[in-house]
This record gives C-alpha cells, structure tokens and sequence, in this order.
C-alpha cells in the first residue's frame, strides 16, 4: 500500500496522508483550510514497513482504507513544571 505524506505550513508537526499523491479528494475541505497548502514530503509503501516514527501504522492503514486520508499531530508537549508541582 502506497501512500503520499504531506506537512502542513499551518500547524507545526502536522502530517498528512492520502492513498494516492495530489488526491485529497477524500480530505475535508475544512481540514484542508486548517492544515494549508499540503507540501509533499515523501512516499511511503507501508506494506513494506513494519512501524512509523509517530504513528502507528495499523491505525494509519486502517483510516486509509476506511476515509482516505489520516491526519497526524504531534504529541503533547509535556508541562514538566506541572509535573514536578505534583512530586512530593
């Protein structure tokens, strides 16, 4: 299975992928707005993948073959001072 991953110019760490490249057809027009102009980052043949980096890549073929597309943000930051208020 093929697919297309594209970044956004709006939101910092948000990736996008489509089954086919320059297809966003199945994309929302409002995600679209959101997320910017696509720009492609690479191809990728998940069927030869085992995992991704920041996604897990049953999840990502399963959106895929259900709508089309899967939409990836980056994890939370995480707010080390409120962690260490709760230490005791």
């Amino acid at each position: 299975m093929l697919c297309a991953v594209y970044k956004s110019v709006k939101k910092d760490g948000a990736y996008l992928y489509v089954q086919k490249r320059d297809d966003f057809s199945s994309v929302p027009a409002a995600l679209l707005q959101s997320f910017g102009t696509p720009q492609l980052v690479t191809l990728i043949n998940l069927a030869s993948r085992e995992h991704l980096a920041n996604a897990d890549i049953d999840k990502v073929k399963q959106q895929l073959a259900e709508q089309g597309f899967y939409l990836q943000f980056p994890p939370p930051v995480e707010d080390l001072l409120a962690q260490h208020k709760r230490q005791p």
